[in-house]
């Protein structure tokens, strides 16, 4: 059985950084729990949005054909911002220039102290509104199931925490606007849903900066996965 993951750092990355080899993301934690042999195809990238997925997904799915697909994405996407997304990869690309140092220097105080306030006065955007995440949502949903006849599992979005709602105003009411299109795509596609929700709603130290997963998180997606897997 071949396995597809597709997402952005949410599936990558562990907060807090662990420099262990030991503690890995729950693609690595699936591997070690499953032991069946599983094929696995990660197409996950930091930074990522719907339509960034979707496009990469269009492009290089086809060199694949999984039976179960897992789909992390959106927490980029419903995120209240103060500036666009071009711009902010620039600042966070790994160029090391002088110049961009002391940029980002500026940009962080801003991000800190200036950010909030435009946001609570309407000049913010998301990365991709509600209608285009929909509809880019739903394409990426129907390709797989044309392309591959597959199964399709959904995780999605963690409501925040109190520290990145102060930096980002709103983006806890955008997140249940967006969960709520994810919920009408997988009820009217019949998909699976993993609601993160659910285990944040128990434990608040799974997701200890707001957007990434704990050690433990990605744990117990890992062993939820499994069990659905299994019974396909």
């Amino acid at each position: 059985m071949e396995i597809m993951f597709l997402g952005n750092s949410v599936v990558q990355q562990i907060r807090p950084y662990r420099n262990s080899r030991e503690i890995k993301n729950y693609v690595h934690q699936f591997k070690k729990y499953s032991k069946k042999g599983y094929e696995i195809v990660n197409l996950s990238q930091a930074y990522w949005t719907i339509d960034d997925l979707k496009k990469e997904t269009f492009l290089r799915g086809q060199r694949y054909d999984p039976d179960v697909v897992v789909i992390n994405i959106g927490v980029n996407d419903a995120f209240t911002r103060g500036m666009p997304k071009l711009f902010w990869k620039i600042l966070n690309s790994y160029s090391n220039s002088s110049i961009l140092i002391k940029f980002r220097a500026i940009i962080n105080k801003y991000v800190q102290y200036i950010q909030p306030f435009i946001i609570k006065c309407g000049l913010y955007t998301t990365w991709t509104n509600e209608k285009r995440f929909e509809k880019s949502y739903l394409e990426l949903v129907r390709f797989l199931k044309k392309e591959f006849s597959c199964r399709i599992i959904v995780l999605n979005i963690p409501k925040t925490t109190q520290r990145l709602e102060r930096l980002l105003p709103y983006s806890n009411k955008k997140i249940i606007n967006y969960n709520s299109i994810i919920s009408k795509i997988v009820n009217e596609e019949n998909l699976q849903l993993i609601n993160i929700n659910n285990f944040a709603s128990e434990n608040e130290n799974l997701f200890p900066e707001g957007v990434h997963y704990s050690a433990e998180m990605h744990d117990y997606v890992a062993n939820e996965l499994l069990q659905i897997i299994k019974s396909i």
